[in-house]
């Protein structure tokens, strides 16, 4: 199947893909400025990645269960909340980035990431929590999220490796790290 990317349109204020349930490969949208939502409720299958960066949407939930490639969500300075709720499994890398705003990210059924996790540059988020992750096939990344008090990863057993850098900032910091369950790493460990 093909791919669907809306890209460069800084004046378009909407998208006419209400109607859309599949897309063959990927779909990217992307610097499209005025964009202060996403029709896109109907869209349960997608074949590749999934791309969404500069553009003025104020929330973002998604349907689909499994993303077949990556997972690509960053510089969307106006994005208070992330919500995919049955997605189960991202089979590519999943990068999560640069979301000033963002206030509320949640994943409450995902089971796997194939390739690398990235939570970074968030500087409103308070607490992460994946309650049903259970491996990532690279690293996992928490970077630059001044705010963030608290990450739980309750299931997780096998990770490829893990860097954490939050220090302090503002009078916040990381006081909590749960990964009780880890039983497998199969690259490095940096915390600070």
């Amino acid at each position: 199947g093909g791919s669907l990317s809306f890209s460069q349109l800084i004046k378009l204020t909407s998208l006419p893909l209400s109607a859309l349930t599949s897309v063959g490969d990927s779909l990217r949208i992307a610097y499209l400025h005025k964009l202060t939502s996403l029709p896109l409720s109907a869209l349960t299958s997608l074949g590749g990645g999934l791309s969404i960066f500069y553009v003025n949407i104020t929330s973002l939930s998604l349907p689909f269960t499994v993303i077949n490639e990556h997972l690509n969500i960053q510089q969307i300075p106006s994005l208070t909340s992330i919500s995919f709720p049955a997605l189960v499994s991202v089979e590519g890398y999943m990068d999560i980035r640069t979301l000033d705003d963002l206030n509320s990210l949640s994943f409450p059924l995902l089971t796997s990431v194939g390739d690398r996790m990235s939570v970074t540059g968030m500087s409103n988020l308070r607490s992460i929590s994946f309650p049903e992750l259970t491996s990532i096939g690279g690293t996992l990344y928490i970077r630059r999220s001044y705010k963030l008090r608290s990450a739980s990863f309750p299931a997780l057993t096998s990770i490829g490796g893990m860097w954490i850098a939050n220090g302090e900032h503002d009078g916040d910091h990381l006081t909590s790290l749960s990964f009780p369950l880890i039983t497998s790493v199969e690259g490095n460990i940096r915390v600070q």
